[in-house]
């Protein structure tokens, strides 16, 4: 979403006469800062089109939702004169928060653009779900492998024949995970910091 004046004018009544009492989240590119110190390469001065956002959202009680990621959102993508601004938003009303309290914005590297994407993630905490037992089959390669599972499935477990085979599955179950966590480790936790690594270094080539 790229927002031309009348676009702008329109959006902003619009938003502050039907807001009250809904939960409102609006985002994309309002090309346009909100504060001078969202720009850097370029003149850092307040213009009447930054004085109109920020007396908009002072209006219509908007605010950045909580994110993660890139600050200056639209890079003009030279290694000469390079120039970035925050221009791209994800703003929510005070209402958003008390309705999802755990939602978050993340704004991802530019790619082929010159703009920031921006993701929204609800977060509804009490509607997680049992994860599928997973392991790597690399680790069936290892030496120690078929030892463990030998190991586990020897253990004595009385009662019925059905009883045992679950009882050993289960077992079997606990003991693979922690031979999956102590050999590869908590791989959502890499992929998160080598995400974030990534990430710098994209910033970085932009610079």
């Amino acid at each position: 979403m790229v927002l031309m004046r009348t676009d702008q004018e329109e959006l902003f009544g619009k938003v502050c006469s039907n807001q009250q009492g809904s939960h409102w989240i609006v985002l994309g590119n309002f090309n346009v800062c909100w504060r001078v110190d969202e720009s850097i390469g370029s003149c850092s001065r307040i213009t009447v089109a930054i004085e109109e956002f920020a007396e908009f959202l002072q209006a219509s009680e908007l605010d950045d939702l909580r994110f993660s990621g890139f600050l200056h959102t639209w890079y003009n993508k030279r290694s000469n004169g390079c120039i970035s601004k925050k221009l791209d938003r994800v703003l929510v009303n005070n209402e958003w928060p008390v309705k999802f309290v755990h939602s978050e914005a993340s704004f991802l590297p530019p790619s082929i653009s010159d703009h920031c994407p921006s993701v929204v993630k609800l977060r509804f905490p009490g509607n997680k779900k049992n994860c599928p037992f997973k392991f790597f089959n690399f680790l069936t390669d290892r030496e120690d492998f078929l030892p463990l599972v030998e190991s586990v499935w020897q253990e004595q477990v009385h009662g019925t024949m059905q009883f045992k085979l679950c009882s050993k599955l289960h077992n079997l179950k606990k003991a693979l995970k922690t031979f999956n966590n102590d050999n590869v480790g908590d791989v959502a936790t890499k992929s998160i910091e080598a995400k974030a690594a990534l990430d710098a270094y994209q910033h970085l080539l932009d610079l």
